[in-house]
């Protein structure tokens, strides 16, 4: 039964880059493995604004508030749901704000192909990836369709 939710982002719009931002945190595995930015929501926090504070606390991005309806990927996992969220940036340069966070990265789509092929991403966070860079790669193809016509 879970007892929590761990909340997650996939940002869009970084000013930075085009990509979608990743960080690896201090002193947990080894090798270390990257992960979407986020973490637990707190006792009478909502998952909307856990996300925000979270993306502030470890890269410094300020979002727009996040909805039901960006909810991207969701899992029942033993002790807690783990929840991703795209999430729209709005201000903040991004950087490493966190002494959790050993490093931070910006990936272009390639880049994060390259990881999940290398399995350099936590699983849950792959799974939550996967299913993002499929949604844009159909809007993508559905898009490319619909100028032809």
């Amino acid at each position: 039964m879970a007892n929590g939710i761990a909340i997650f982002g996939i940002i869009e719009g970084l000013p930075e880059k085009d990509g979608i931002p990743l960080v690896q945190e201090a002193y947990k595995r080894s090798p270390a493995m990257w992960k979407l930015p986020g973490g637990r929501v707190e006792i009478g926090e909502s998952p909307a604004i856990a996300l925000y504070r979270e993306l502030m606390e470890e890269i410094g991005i300020i979002t727009t508030t996040v909805a039901d309806e960006d909810l991207i990927f969701s899992m029942n996992l033993e002790n807690h749901i783990f929840a991703v969220y795209r999430a729209y940036y709005y201000d903040g340069e991004f950087g490493i704000y966190s002494d959790e966070i050993q490093k931070a990265g910006i990936f272009s789509f390639d880049e994060l192909k390259n990881l999940l092929s290398r399995k350099e991403i936590l699983p849950n966070h792959a799974a939550a990836i996967e299913r993002y860079l499929a949604g844009k790669e159909t809007l993508a193809f559905a898009e490319k369709l619909s100028a032809k016509a």
